[in-house]
């Protein structure tokens, strides 16, 4: 990635608003003005709310990444309010995942050793927890290592809770940055008014059709495809997924696992340029339970449920698949049409490979898998994951 360089490029994240600086735009909340404060401004004004540009951002964040390295044993706090961006730090985004990208680049490039601890603000509107999230402040010296903390879901927050969590502010920091992460779909007052007063505020705006195909770009490089990705495969991923980052990045994922290592991303892989069929999948998520590839049926799986795939639709799916696999094994002459699968026999390999007892045992867990389905007050994705584990031990 551009400036959040090596490891938004490795975390992936888009231009305008995305997670990493790379040039992007951002829409700052109305009434407030940008500052690049210096270092004897940061410590010696009074608090001021203000917004960052993401240009800001991203300028700033080179010349912290220099510092930090220069100087490591600096107070992050410092540094971070002499370029503009002082705790609390409000990230606002419509996508969960350009937060996420965003706060794991600052974890990795600018506290290194340092600490992370991550909160949930519903959490924090209990008493007990915000006590115990107000006590971080009041024991850290001025020789701690750097901390980084960030509150997820900071929209829930409640405003006697906001309000609580603003006296914190209320003083200088040393050593610890404060990242409350929001997620909000421009509709209504920007949350978290009190906190922004105090802080200061990035925006992310949404990304526009060259930005998100550069965000795919980062996220194939992300997930190690050294061959990289065919422009038409993007193309295709841009108009299904639009601004879906989630789905898109579990997709992308999926497609790194079909092309195999260093392996070019291409069409065939969408299986003649459309996405992924529930068959497709689920021959996909045998040949990962069959290679005892527990990581990759996990992303499959994932990438399934993203779709809106139902759990019973992919144990139907391998069922089929091992009923093929088991009348393979036992007989050399020419099968019914709903027996005789050959893509399935093709994709997961020559009948010899298998025993009829490991199928016949697979069957079984997914007999029960069905009736669990059906049955069981146990959350469907749960049963099902599961179920894949299981298998992947008969394997």
């Amino acid at each position: 990635m551009a400036i959040i360089g090596a490891v938004l490029a490795k975390s992936a994240t888009g231009n305008s608003g995305s997670d990493s600086p790379a040039k992007s735009k951002s829409t700052a909340p109305s009434g407030q003005k940008a500052t690049q404060l210096s270092n004897s401004q940061a410590s010696n004004s009074p608090k001021s709310g203000s917004t960052i540009s993401f240009d800001g951002f991203q300028k700033g964040l080179k010349l912290l990444e220099k510092e930090r390295q220069e100087k490591p044993q600096a107070d992050v706090s410092a540094i971070f309010r002499a370029q503009g961006m002082q705790s609390p730090f409000v990230v606002v985004a419509e996508e969960s995942l350009r937060l996420e990208r965003l706060v794991q680049h600052l974890h990795e490039k600018l506290f290194m050793s340092g600490s992370l601890e991550t909160f949930q603000g519903s959490v924090l509107n209990q008493p007990a927890d915000l006590s115990s999230f107000q006590a971080k402040f009041l024991t850290l010296s001025l020789f701690s290592s750097a901390e980084l903390i960030v509150v997820w879901n900071a929209e829930k927050l409640k405003v006697g809770t906001e309000k609580s969590l603003a006296k914190i502010f209320e003083r200088e920091l040393h050593n610890q940055f404060v990242i409350f992460a929001v997620e909000f779909e421009g509709k209504g007052a920007l949350p978290l008014g009190e906190l922004r007063a105090l802080g200061t505020t990035l925006q992310l705006s949404n990304l526009s059709s060259e930005d998100l195909r550069r965000w795919i770009q980062r996220e194939v490089e992300r997930f190690d495809v050294a061959g990289g990705i065919d422009p038409q495969v993007t193309e295709v991923l841009c108009r299904t997924f639009q601004g879906k980052l989630h789905e898109l990045s579990s997709e992308i994922q999926r497609l790194s696992l079909v092309a195999g290592p260093r392996q070019k991303i291409e069409t065939k892989h969408l299986a003649g340029g459309n996405l992924p069929t529930e068959e497709r999948d689920a021959n996909e998520l045998m040949r990962c339970i069959l290679g005892r590839d527990l990581r990759g049926a996990h992303v499959i799986l994932k990438s399934l449920n993203d779709h809106g795939f139902h759990p019973l639709q992919i144990s139907a799916q391998m069922s089929k698949a091992y009923r093929v696999l088991l009348a393979n094994t036992h007989s050399e002459r020419p099968l019914h049409k709903d027996i005789n699968a050959p893509w399935v026999l093709r994709q997961l390999g020559p009948r010899r490979n298998f025993k009829s007892q490991e199928l016949e045992s697979a069957i079984e867990i997914l007999k029960n898998l069905d009736l669990e389905l059906k049955d069981s007050g146990l959350e469907s994705e749960d049963a099902l994951t599961y179920a894949v584990e299981k298998l992947c031990l008969l394997s």
